[in-house]
């Protein structure tokens, strides 16, 4: 760009005297000069300079050095212009112009603008079994994925982005209130990707309230988790100490147990549908108004045994468990649909030879019934609950395998895309140091989880009341809605894959 000058009071001033001789007849017929031009901003004075009366009266006697913006604009381009942006283009980058056939075609406040369209369709199951297959050691045991601590740090390696634009999408069309037909399909193809990802940020900031406190101090303190005697201020309805008792109804008096599926039933404003088989089969009493127990009556329906190769998905259909399961679901109407919690119950399962296999087949099943149902379909992993025959040993090391079940099927449901919730309301061990343990003092009432009669007690529905109601406001952020308003745009007949 030329240079405009800037007029200074300290330059010399020539008079018409001292320019060259013109001897062109028209002269006194041309246009006075142009008027003294504005100052630039990166001269130090920005705006119109006011004039003075001996610099206006002379106006018509001074002739000013300078360049008019017509002169400037009769200035020519190079030859080579075409490379130059036009102006007013929509193409905001020059890396535009050379578009990747691997990204998707640009769009003025598209989401997917510059993306890698081999997301579009989500990630292949083939890719998914691999990661499963690495992790377990070709299925055959989970001793690399045990340990909480290492397993946060494998899974980073199998990040991906689609859950963030997924993010990215919703929060759109929150905002404008429409998408395009391209952003929505890519949402209904990745949606089970997003809700894995968000149930696994969901689960770090549940164990980021834990701290680690030695193990003897739980007993010095009286935190028992079982209470072994019974004492004359024990609560009447769950026969354990009861520090609430009084200001409240024992939770153990009233619970949301399971309901007959078959039967009908009045629409209601649930939030949620559970579907327990033991940790979660008698619900909290409170949680009744938002949350559906269609908890399993008959536990000869939870079975999913199956003959499908791993490499492959499977149908639903084809196993008890997933016809069960399809049978809630198709209770509700399509505007109805609620979320869905299916509790993966270890102690249930008919084959415990391979816990990683069980899982594995297990989330097939989940998976395969996800793809017709638009709201998140939650896999819940419940807690050790003791047995008659129960000791402090045993007990501690049933916790142990717990947790370390629980590290386990995090890394592989989040490889498959499966959101997993973590029901944590009770101590775990620190896997690498035995003599601590994981506690979340600053929430939980130091009362007993199971009675003498090995039963939950108050503080064992409180707390898993608690769990349940940051689940439910967790899916009230990030499902899905029924009826997005898409708007058609130039994606129209583009190759998504």
């Amino acid at each position: 760009m030329l240079e405009t000058p800037v007029p200074s009071p300290e330059a010399p001033e020539y008079s018409s005297d001292d320019l060259p001789e013109n001897n062109d007849p028209n002269r006194s017929q041309q246009e006075p000069p142009p008027p003294l031009p504005v100052e630039r901003e990166d001269s130090g004075y920005y705006g119109s300079r006011e004039v003075s009366d001996s610099e206006s009266s002379s106006n018509t006697e001074k002739v000013s050095i300078s360049f008019s913006i017509s002169d400037i604009e009769t200035l020519e381009y190079p030859e080579d212009s075409e490379d130059l942006p036009t102006l007013h283009s929509k193409i905001p980058f020059l890396r535009d112009l050379d578009t990747n056939p691997d990204e998707y075609t640009y769009i003025e406040g598209d989401t997917l603008n510059f993306k890698d369209k081999s997301l579009h369709c989500g990630i292949p199951f083939k890719t998914q079994y691999e990661g499963v297959k690495l992790f377990t050691n070709n299925f055959q045991d989970c001793n690399a994925i045990s340990d909480p601590t290492f397993t946060g740090l494998l899974l980073k390696a199998h990040e991906s982005d689609a859950g963030k634009i997924c993010e990215e999408i919703l929060q759109k069309h929150q905002d404008e209130g429409q998408v395009s037909t391209r952003e929505r399909h890519f949402l209904l193809q990745n949606k089970d990707k997003f809700y894995a990802d968000k149930f696994y940020e969901f689960n770090q900031n549940q164990a980021a309230n834990l701290k680690a406190v030695p193990a003897e101090m739980n007993g010095l303190m009286g935190w028992a988790e079982i209470q072994q005697t019974s004492y004359m201020n024990d609560c009447l309805d769950c026969n354990t100490t009861n520090r609430h008792h009084g200001k409240h109804l024992c939770e153990y008096r009233n619970m949301n147990g399971p309901v007959d599926h078959a039967l009908p039933r009045n629409n209601g404003s649930w939030k949620a549908m559970v579907i327990g088989v033991f940790t979660l089969l008698n619900l909290p009493w409170h949680t009744s108004p938002f949350l559906l127990n269609f908890g399993f009556l008959d536990e000869s329906e939870y079975d999913w045994d199956m003959h499908f190769p791993f490499e492959m998905e499977v149908d639903f259909r084809a196993t008890k468990l997933g016809r069960a399961i399809n049978e809630r679901l198709r209770v509700l109407n399509h505007r109805q649909s609620v979320p869905v919690i299916i509790e993966f119950a270890w102690a249930k399962v008919k084959d415990k030879e391979n816990f990683a296999v069980s899982f594995y087949n297990f989330l097939r099943v989940i998976k395969d019934l996800q793809k017709g149902f638009l709201p998140p379909i939650i896999v819940a992993m419940g807690i050790t609950m003791p047995t008659r025959n129960c000791t402090g040993n045993s007990y501690a090391k049933s916790k142990r395998e717990n947790c370390k079940q629980l590290s386990s099927a995090r890394a592989i449901a989040y490889c498959l895309g499966v959101p997993l919730l973590e029901i944590i309301i009770q101590r775990q061990p620190v896997i690498k140091n035995p003599r601590l343990e994981w506690n979340n003092s600053g929430e939980w009432g130091m009362n007993p989880l199971f009675n003498k009669h090995f039963l939950p007690t108050n503080e064992f529905h409180l707390r898993l009341a608690t769990v349940l109601a940051r689940a439910i406001n967790k899916l009230d952020n990030i499902c899905i809605p029924k009826n997005m308003s898409t708007v058609e745009t130039l994606d129209i007949g583009e190759p998504w894959t």
